[in-house]
């Protein structure tokens, strides 16, 4: 490795001061060839990010700037710092996502400025904690609106770091398109059983996710002698914060993760990550390229292969969810649009039909499938008759038309939705009338918790069901 001729007088007074110090050592040759960080360590940074994988790409741009500080400043690489960091980020598909966030970090450290460079073990650079604060904005590409904040703290030693975040939606969300849904449940007319079905407008609606994520960075001994090597391992968490009318909304996104992170030379950062839940980054694994480059500093400090500081960490971005808002999708009826009661099965036939005519497609059981017209702007308000067959909790509703928009919804995958707890009385097409999820047969007995068919199987009531006070 060479050394820049400027640097030479300067590790020449590092060794022979490393020698008038009782219990310390001369350093070995690859750690002669780092660059000590200056007493006045810190400097505005200004950084560019590339994140890719098979299903989506973004580019970020942000700025790290220094508030006040004196790290460096009293004798020691110890110090304190605030700093503001503008974070923006632009999707393939037109999204973008802006934060604005305010930060503290401290670096416990009684390490001498002019001891830099030696030898160190796990507590010898000393110990920084911080706490940051973020406003969140994205604009999505269905043209939604959404805001969040984001509160974080993390600490460190040379060798390890732990950092966690929690994200809070300000709002409820947007109503995106919205579509009309029907709704079948049990009713008696004139003693006799019958379905009453209910059709509502119902709101699409994107929403910021609440949620955490927490990570822990091991940076391997040796090789940091040269240039860092980080592997991370964590958890991530996001639910839905839907209404307690939402009839289906998006899963939770949870799971863990895990990667590397190699910076060959101080401004260079190289990643790759695995996640558990691919909803998080639309993908299992995730790569990138970031570039931090310290503004007021020589190109020695920041593009030459050497040993970082714990001191220099105190000026890397905020480890967090900076480029975008975790969103989800929830279903919110409005109004009530139309009832009609249906007293025979030849007209629970004829009125899905009906619906299947106006562009819905439905199936009986425990899941039910809405396909509607295709959007091609992905937004504004076009509507569709959808036959929504609900049923109690662990229902599905499937969104599956690949590559197109429905009701203003790009599912270019199929996505998946978790029903709440509604009670259901469907038919499917061969005529079978299914109640909660399971075969009905008329003839049986409305019980005190369920009802029981004429062959003796039992189907319990869903949550907050009023049976009929006829037995059909």
């Amino acid at each position: 490795m060479k050394l820049p001729r400027t640097l030479l007088p300067s590790l020449a007074s590092l060794v022979l001061a490393s020698t008038s110090h009782a219990g310390t050592y001369a350093a070995p040759k690859a750690v002669e060839a780092a660059v000590a960080p200056a007493p006045d360590a810190t400097s505005t940074v200004v950084g560019a990010a590339l994140n890719t994988n098979d299903h989506m790409t973004e580019g970020s741009a942000f700025l790290l700037q220094p508030l006040w500080d004196n790290v460096g400043q009293h004798g020691t690489m110890g110090g304190s710092l605030f700093f503001a960091e503008p974070y923006f980020t632009w999707g393939e598909e037109g999204e973008f996502s802006g934060s604005l966030g305010l930060g503290f970090r401290h670096l416990f450290s009684n390490e001498p400025t002019s001891g830099g460079n030696r030898v160190t073990g796990l507590l010898a650079e000393g110990l920084f904690v911080g706490a940051n604060v973020f406003t969140d904005y994205k604009r999505t590409e269905a043209n939604a609106d959404l805001w969040q904040l984001g509160i974080g703290v993390e600490a460190g030693v040379r060798y390890l770091e732990v950092r966690a975040n929690y994200y809070l939606p300000l709002h409820d969300g947007e109503t995106i398109s919205r579509f009309d849904a029907t709704e079948f449940t049990p009713t008696s007319v004139g003693g006799s059983p019958a379905i009453r079905a209910t059709t509502r407008t119902i709101d699409i609606i994107e929403e910021p996710m609440e949620g955490w994520d927490a990570e822990l960075a091991l940076l391997i001994p040796g090789l940091d002698q040269y240039f860092d090597v980080r592997l991370i391992g964590g958890f991530y968490s996001f639910e839905t914060n839907t209404s307690g009318r939402a009839v289906a909304y998006s899963s939770d996104v949870e799971g863990w993760k895990a990667g590397v992170e190699v910076r060959p030379v101080p401004a260079v950062v190289l990643a790759g990550m695995w996640y558990e839940d691919e909803n998080l980054v639309e993908d299992n694994w995730m790569v990138s390229v970031r570039l931090e480059v310290p503004l007021g500093k020589p190109g020695s400090e920041s593009f030459a292969p050497r040993r970082r500081h714990l001191q220099e960490r105190l000026l890397e971005p905020v480890h967090r969810q900076n480029a975008a808002i975790q969103t989800g999708i929830s279903f919110e009826p409005s109004k009530v649009k139309s009832t009609t009661v249906l007293t025979t099965a030849q007209q629970a036939n004829r009125f899905l039909q009906d619906l299947k005519g106006w562009g819905a497609v439905y199936t009986g059981g425990n899941s039910a499938t809405v396909v509607g017209p295709t959007s091609n702007n992905g937004g504004g308000s076009d509507q569709f008759n959808a036959g929504l067959i609900k049923t109690g909790t662990g229902a599905t509703l499937t969104l599956n038309q690949s590559g197109a928009y429905i009701g203003g919804v790009r599912v270019g995958d199929t996505r998946t939705t978790t029903a709440g707890n509604v009670a259901v009385l469907a038919n499917n097409a061969t005529g079978q009338i299914y109640f909660n999820g399971q075969p009905f047969t008329q003839g049986g007995t409305w019980g005190p918790t369920g009802y029981t068919n004429p062959d003796g199987s039992f189907i319990p009531y869903p949550a907050g069901f009023t049976p009929p006070t006829t037995t059909p």
